[in-house]
């Protein structure tokens, strides 16, 4: 009665189940059990687990009209997941890895940096996170952590600062030369 209709219906036909095969001796040979995989962590224990040691990195851009025309800045900001503490990290017209060297320089410093006394930097796939980035973070022993693609819900509170930022202050102005957008950048993630 305990046996499941299927090994029944093999049993009555003569065949083998569940692990016996023909070793050569009329003792049945058992299959061992798969051993207990080790159980990955899922990225909420991950996130409850080093809260405190955690810091956020993502662009946004700002559209600025110069003397030159509409030009786009890009904007890198860093954010304490603990604290929700938000840093400008710096702001370009032309970002690339030569911009990025001394950014990461500025947030690994070892008096005012942002990611001084951190563990992890949480970030997309944007290929402005070089491997000399990577390499600087990881000289000061923080771990870069590569978010997969298409998932900013992994990165929520980045996410919905970028969000916030321009729904209440970049998209209600036109901003004019690129100082203007430098200066309500740094000052406005205060407020919000």
């Amino acid at each position: 009665m305990g046996i499941p209709p299927y090994p029944r219906r093999a049993l009555a036909c003569g065949m083998q189940t569940g692990g016996e095969h023909d070793r050569g001796d009329s003792a049945p040979a058992r299959i061992e059990r798969a051993p207990e995989r080790s159980r990955k962590t899922s990225w909420k224990e991950f996130l409850a687990q080093r809260w405190g040691l955690i810091v956020a990195a993502d662009f946004f851009s700002v559209e600025v009209w110069t003397w030159k025309g509409l030009r786009r800045f890009l904007v890198l900001f860093f954010i304490d997941l603990a604290t929700r503490q938000v840093e400008i990290a710096g702001i370009s017209s032309a970002a690339n890895g030569f911009w990025m060297s001394p950014v990461g320089r500025n947030a690994t410093d070892a008096v005012a940096g942002m990611l001084f006394a951190k563990r992890y930097l949480i970030y997309d796939l944007d290929p402005l996170f070089t491997a000399e980035f990577q390499q600087l973070l990881a000289s000061v022993g923080v771990k870069s952590v590569k978010l997969p693609p298409q998932s900013p819900n992994l990165n929520a509170y980045a996410e919905r600062f970028v969000r916030t930022i321009k729904e209440s202050c970049l998209e209600r102005l036109v901003l004019f030369e690129s100082d203007r957008c430098v200066q309500l950048c740094t000052n406005s993630h205060n407020i919000i």
